[in-house]
């Protein structure tokens, strides 16, 4: 029994998302109690903006288009064509990205449904945590020993204000 609650899923929740215009839409599945999130430097990040989700293949699933080859889904590659960079070719939204080579798989948090904390399939941004990723020299290493998915980041902050105290 110990064995099945050491590899349970963790605290998945469905959350909608999609384009502006609404020609592409999914549904990511996302732990509500670890929500990190990254802003990337590298020169398609930079360009397109947005707010990177990694995810997983399996908790990723299109509702519509229903495949990534749609007609109504575009697909940018460049340099080594190691990532699939997706957009809606009607409103030129950015909304997901695949990896070839290196597997991942991230959606714009921009594009994730707002609303307020534990409204049904909506994102409350103000709940995620944000971190950076140096993807410009390509030191992607940089921003995951920074912490950008974990909590340690307020101790940092309390021990500042702690060490201002009394200073004029």
């Amino acid at each position: 029994m110990a064995q099945e609650q050491q590899s349970s899923p963790p605290n998945l929740r469905p959350y909608n998302g999609g384009c502006h215009c609404g020609a592409v839409r999914y549904r990511a599945l996302l732990d509500p109690t670890n929500l990190g999130a990254a802003r990337c430097n590298c020169t398609i990040c930079h360009k397109k903006g947005g707010l990177i989700l990694q995810l997983s293949d399996e908790t990723l699933s299109l509702v519509k288009p229903s495949s990534y080859d749609s007609a109504e889904l575009g697909d940018y590659t460049f340099g080594s064509g190691s990532a699939h960079h997706y957009f809606c070719k009607t409103c030129g939204i950015s909304v997901f990205s695949r990896g070839k080579e290196v597997k991942f798989v991230s959606v714009n948090g921009l594009t994730v449904d707002q609303g307020v904390a534990d409204e049904e399939g909506k994102l409350d941004l103000s709940k995620v945590k944000i971190g950076y990723w140096n993807g410009l020299t390509d030191d992607w290493d940089e921003g995951r020993a920074a912490g950008v998915f974990d909590d340690d980041d307020d101790d940092d902050d309390e021990e500042e204000e702690e060490e201002s105290v009394g200073v004029p």
